[in-house]
């Protein structure tokens, strides 16, 4: 998945948790990791991170 691809998984992820999404994907991420799936595990750190940066922009705009 590139990083457009991320970004939409991000604003999906706000759209279906509101505040909790940055939490259900570190989650996610958690999980693969405990499943030995570095990749995954990696893939959804980055969609955390990009939830909270999108969160930042949001709000600054406010």
């Amino acid at each position: 998945m590139d990083e457009e691809g991320e970004l939409d998984l991000a604003r999906a992820m706000i759209r279906l948790y509101g505040s909790d999404a940055q939490s259900v994907a570190a989650g996610h991420a958690e999980t693969h990791a405990d499943m030995g799936d570095a990749s995954k595990s990696e893939k959804w750190r980055r969609i955390a991170a990009a939830v909270g940066s999108l969160r930042v922009q949001t709000q600054a705009r406010n």
